[in-house]
């Protein structure tokens, strides 16, 4: 029997010290190990896990880069290095070691299944998801049960816009541990967004009968409960959210957009009180505080402070945000160069003649959920939402002729034929979502910018443009923290230049179109009259009148916009003339809008 080295020896020692948790006692020894043989790989590797269990993350960089420098072909190693370079928020670093254990672990499925993981954590920590997926689905392929890669998988898809098949992913975790709580949570979260909102709020109970005091399951249940507006529901949930969660600031903004404050709220209270502690808080909690707080004192009538913490909170979600405002106004020009009127005769009826979709177009909270919602109320009628479905249309055919071609520029290059791929590409996703139905609305009021493309693609598409009184617009955006986009909308000055910028096009949409392609609809007509410009944009669409488009607070369906309590209660004027409570405090905005 050969003994052991001395070195040898005192490892075994601190390796039993530390699989018993006796980490400072280990690491003593390994550090002895490690002055009788400096070479010893396994020393520097477990010295540095060690480390990490004690939370002493910079000098266990040390060990395993020591580690791999006697052995570069440790999986195991570089991988542990990768997480802790991610922990400490160094992630291309962290993705760097998990791209070289890939390559030496090819041949060894634990290790690899483990750096394909981990690259993917450190891809989404990064917003990079669609990059995440291909990785979490490797770690699956090996290992089919693979709860945690499962649940990555069907968050980077959520993030890709992709529910239903982040939807198969979250089953198969509901499925493997059905006591999970956040299983269900998340299954709630992919029926949320697939608009199957009586199912999703299944599953938020669900999650809360195996965790009561699960704070995203109540909030993501008033979610849910808004959207089909069932909004005293909703707010019962928003308020267990922040009884369960009092620090989290989302849940507030939750809460006071589903219900007006008042001063005696004792959650107005709480958010006070949560001020004190601002600088420590999360940033994003910071943003959604600020933007709370805007709220209820919008709400209280204290609108010098609900301004100051509108300002607060845009400031830092703008730092937050990657907005080219050159580059996106100029867009703006381009279009306007290009869709000439010599364009647009030249093209006329070449693409899909259907009459199927309804886009309604204009600003954001200029009231185009509020013209879906009454046009929705017709029997022949099926509002859709925010589709993203022309834009992704006009990517695709970006790639057909080059992807270096962006939209306005690809279409110099624009073929006849295009104009009818393009109708058919819309509508072919369109009308699977309501087959039986005559028309669609699409409520993304960004495809503003396409107004002169949809005409040419879809000749017979109704479009309604729905206008608010510039200041109003403008002051409703500056006081909303949108889910996704709208990036012109946290700077006063940026969102008064693009406002400019949209009318500019819009004028020029005018200009161009032929008669009676485009409705106009101006929101404070809606409020005044609303069953006569209610009957001019049933009429607008072809369709006979029916008195449920009055009752539209009635409808039953999602609805899923920063307006969403407002659509579920009958017409009022009180958002009418709403810039002049903030006053003189809007001279920044004023001055861009000219």
């Amino acid at each position: 029997m050969s003994r052991q080295s001395p070195a040898a020896l005192v490892f075994r020692q601190a390796f039993d010290l530390h699989r018993q948790g006796k980490l400072l006692d280990a690491e003593q020894l390994y550090l002895t190990a490690l002055q009788l043989d400096p070479d010893s790989a396994e020393a520097h590797h477990n010295l540095g896990t060690a480390l990490v269990q004690l939370n002493r993350l910079e000098e266990s960089i040390v060990h395993f880069e020591k580690a791999i420098g006697i052995r570069p072909d440790s999986p195991e190693t570089l991988t542990n290095l990768g997480n802790v370079l991610a922990r400490l928020n160094r992630l291309e670093q962290s993705i760097a070691q998990f791209e070289k254990a890939l390559e030496v672990s090819r041949h060894s499925a634990e290790p690899y299944l483990r750096a394909c993981y981990n690259m993917g954590v450190s891809l989404q920590a990064l917003n990079q998801h669609k990059e995440a997926i291909p990785h979490y689905a490797r770690a699956i392929a090996i290992k089919p049960n693979y709860i945690e890669a499962l649940s990555c998988l069907g968050d980077a898809l959520m993030k890709c816009n992709r529910p239903k098949e982040a939807l198969k992913h979250y089953e198969r975790v509901a499925t493997i541990t059905p006591g999970l709580a956040a299983a269900q949570n998340n299954l709630g979260i992919a029926l949320h967004a697939l608009n199957l909102e009586i199912e999703a709020i299944e599953h938020f109970k669900k999650a809360l009968a195996i965790k009561p005091d699960y704070a995203d399951a109540h909030g993501n249940l008033g979610l849910a409960l808004e959207s089909i507006g069932h909004l005293k529901e909703a707010t019962e949930a928003f308020e267990n959210a922040v009884e369960s969660a009092p620090t989290v600031a989302r849940f507030y903004r939750w809460l006071f957009h589903a219900k007006k404050a008042a001063a005696g709220d004792k959650e107005v209270v709480a958010m006070i009180q949560l001020t004190g502690r601002m600088p420590s808080l999360p940033g994003m909690d910071q943003i959604e505080l600020h933007f709370a707080l805007g709220k209820v004192f919008a709400d209280l009538e204290q609108y010098d402070s609900s301004f100051s913490h509108l300002l607060e909170g845009n400031a830092l979600k703008r730092k937050d945000v990657n907005y080219d405002e050159h580059a996106t106004l100029g867009a703006l020009d381009r279009i306007r160069a290009i869709f000439t009127s010599e364009f647009m005769q030249s093209k006329q009826q070449l693409g899909n003649r259907s009459a199927t979709p309804i886009f309604i177009v204009g600003m954001p909270r200029s009231g185009s959920t509020l013209v879906e919602q009454i046009l929705a109320s017709h029997p022949s009628i099926f509002g859709a939402g925010e589709l993203n479905d022309f834009n992704r249309a006009v990517a695709e055919l970006a790639g057909r002729h080059g992807a270096h071609l962006k939209f306005p520029e690809q279409l110099r290059t624009l073929g006849n034929e295009d104009l009818m791929r393009l109708g058919n590409r819309y509508l072919h996703g369109v009308k699977n979502l309501a087959p039986n139905v005559e028309h669609v609305t699409d409520k993304s009021v960004t495809n503003f910018r396409f107004v002169g493309l949809i005409h040419l693609a879809l000749p017979n598409a109704r479009i309604i443009h729905i206008r608010r009184n510039p200041v109003d617009t403008c002051v409703s955006c500056f006081s909303t923290l949108f889910a996704r986009g709208q990036y012109f909308t946290y700077n006063l000055n940026e969102l008064g230049r693009y406002y400019r910028a949209y009318e500019h096009l819009m004028d020029h949409w005018r200009a161009v179109l032929p008669q009676g392609v485009m409705l106009e609809v101006k929101y404070e007509d809606l409020v005044a009259d609303l069953e006569g410009e209610a009957r001019r944009m049933v009429a607008h669409c072809g369709l006979g009148w029916d008195d449920a488009c009055l009752a539209f607070y009635n409808t039953q369906r999602p609805v899923k916009s920063a307006s969403a309590t407002q659509v579920f209660r009958p017409i009022y004027n009180t958002s009418v003339g709403r810039g002049k409570c903030y006053g003189g405090s809007l001279r920044p905005l004023f001055e861009a809008l000219g």
